[in-house]
């Protein structure tokens, strides 16, 4: 009975930042808040290379000079996360929509708040009513110029492959035409070291000048892949 005991605290324990922790843990998102906050305090330079542009690659241009791949080679590349528990996956929700709350509270100093955080993760750090995950997205930040609406995914790696739910889908192709509306995807790589954080953010991928820029790898939920210049 021990011994089950302890394999079911490792199936759903994680690494996080060189610690061990329970993710059934009452005091888990407790631990999870201080070792990432500690790691963003001394790491001062997180922000500015979450500020750097992207520019992605069409895959049309990838093609054309060869280094294109078609949909499925991503294959292999997310076997340690397919091999995670659903406790492990969503600790990675977790931890990555905690930076993305920092960065879109430095992004958007004037309009992002606690009331911006959609999702459910937001009552384990600051409690109150609970979230909303069918809204297909995790943010919601209400600026003059637009309403963004952010998706945050996250990877073990920097691989750039993320899924979208259809429901995401949905919502992102309602929003293609960067109207009042604005679709973003905000990508966190190395989501269990926060030595290494920064924010990736991505165009929308059902945006009418965006989608070339992004492959289709999977189905089901649909995975996607993107390659930076």
């Amino acid at each position: 009975e021990g011994e089950r005991q302890q394999s079911e605290i490792v199936r759903r324990s994680i690494n996080f930042g060189g610690a061990s922790l329970d993710t059934a843990d009452t005091s888990f998102s407790d631990r999870l808040r201080e070792i990432a906050d500690a790691s963003l305090s001394q790491d001062h330079t997180w922000f500015e290379r979450s500020r750097r542009r992207v520019n992605l690659a069409t895959f049309e241009e990838l093609g054309s000079t060869g280094g294109g791949r078609g949909g499925g080679k991503g294959k292999g590349r997310f076997t340690g996360e397919r091999q995670m528990t659903d406790a492990q996956r969503a600790a990675m929700g977790l931890a990555s929509e905690w930076l993305a709350y920092h960065f879109l509270r430095r992004r958007y100093p004037e309009y992002a708040n606690e009331g911006s955080w959609i999702s459910g993760n937001r009552v384990h750090f600051f409690g109150g009513e609970e979230g909303d995950d069918a809204s297909g997205y995790d943010f919601l930040v209400k600026t003059p110029q637009a309403d963004w609406l952010y998706e945050v995914k996250s990877s073990l790696e920097d691989g750039g492959e993320f899924e979208l739910t259809a429901n995401e889908l949905r919502v992102a192709s309602s929003a293609s035409k960067d109207g009042r509306r604005r679709y973003r995807i905000l990508y966190v790589p190395y989501t269990f070291s926060p030595d290494k954080w920064f924010v990736l953010e991505l165009p929308n991928p059902m945006g009418e000048r965006s989608r070339n820029q992004f492959e289709t790898v999977g189905r089901g939920s649909l995975r996607l892949r993107f390659e930076r210049r």
